[in-house]
């Protein structure tokens, strides 16, 4: 691409367009918020779902997986910094996952099925 003396905006497009193979050499490797998911849902009571999500291609632990959970999405990118994740309603997913393997919605913020996206 660019030899030298590529902007930073340019450098920012290409980490953003996922073309770490085409950063310059002098570009260095920056931390990058966003992560990839598997996001799973249940069924409640009320007509609401929850949600569940787990570093992609991970099991859902074992505290976690004897709930009918359905798979929804492979390999989601979401920014695991945000306080909260919508439309998942998941808050601090990197706590979560830290903490338990796992990220999943308060049962204060269970998304109504009839308006669920995902």
């Amino acid at each position: 691409m660019c030899s030298s003396g590529c902007s930073v905006a340019f450098v920012d497009e290409l980490r953003l367009a996922g073309r770490q193979d085409a950063l310059p050499s002098y570009a260095a490797p920056r931390y990058d918020d966003r992560m990839n998911v598997d996001v799973f849902r249940r069924p409640e009571s009320g007509n609401k779902l929850t949600y569940l999500i787990v570093p992609a291609g991970k099991p859902i632990p074992p505290e976690a997986e004897n709930f009918d959970w359905e798979l929804r999405q492979s390999g989601v990118h979401i920014d695991e910094t945000a306080n909260l994740v919508h439309p998942y309603e998941v808050e601090r997913p990197r706590d979560q996952i830290a903490e338990k393997g796992y990220a999943i919605t308060r049962l204060a913020d269970q998304v109504k099925a009839d308006g669920a996206s995902v």
